[in-house]
């Protein structure tokens, strides 16, 4: 009887695939898991995006003076836009008469849109977890400067030009224009190439202010020599 227990309890045959099988099952399980939430963090970060864009677009609609409907219309169309490419099912704005409120377009100083999307798990479901919603909310708030100092323009036209230079042809020679009178009015003259050409020499002009910004303009002008 001893030797017959003793046999039983030693016999550990199959103890291998047991244990394989209940570790597979967790491998996938939390496979499973970091699947769906990776997607669920993906189409948060989207829906982001596409609230900014269109926070921003509504509120430059607003500063423009359009009325809330039309503000809410180019939020639509900029969220949509921005729209997650790939993904199912597709972002919905939330009304402005939702009771979260997280869409508001009718204020004078900013604009809010909160969007909204079904994230569709693939592994969720097996598990006894549903599909869920996704939300993202952007503001876009209207401001004003009161003050700036030592501005250099950037994109802009040059102001208050200090200096204005033109060039003809290929001369690497620049020739320098006058503000005699004050008046915003640069003038001068050039020499003429002594090459004749029926087409032309064109005419770059270099202008610079105080705050050493120079801004090129290239091909303002042709000098036709006979």
């Amino acid at each position: 009887m001893r030797k017959r227990f003793a046999s039983v309890v030693k016999d550990e045959s199959g103890v291998t695939a047991v244990i394989v099988a209940i570790s597979v099952t967790l491998f996938v399980g939390f496979l499973a898991y970091v699947v769906d939430i990776g997607y669920a963090y993906e189409m948060r970060r989207q829906l982001q995006s596409a609230a900014d864009s269109a926070a921003l677009a509504g509120m430059t609609d607003k500063v423009n003076g359009e009325a809330p409907d039309q503000v809410l219309a180019i939020a639509q169309d900029y969220a949509a836009r921005n729209d997650s490419v790939g993904l199912p099912d597709t972002l919905d704005v939330i009304p402005p008469d939702d009771e979260s409120g997280q869409t508001i377009v009718d204020q004078d100083d900013f604009v809010q849109i909160g969007v909204s999307k079904q994230a569709n798990y693939a592994f969720a479901p097996i598990f006894g977890r549903d599909n869920q919603m996704i939300y993202a909310q952007a503001k876009a708030i209207r401001t004003y400067i009161t003050g700036a100092g030592d501005l250099v323009p950037w994109g802009l036209g040059t102001v208050r030009p200090t200096e204005i230079k033109a060039y003809v042809g290929d001369n690497p020679n620049p020739y320098y224009l006058t503000d005699g009178n004050q008046d915003g009015v640069w003038d001068g003259s050039v020499d003429a190439p002594g090459t004749p050409s029926p087409d032309g020499y064109l005419v770059d002009i270099e202008v610079k202010n105080g705050y050493d910004y120079v801004q090129p303009l290239e091909d303002v002008g042709r000098i036709t020599v006979d």
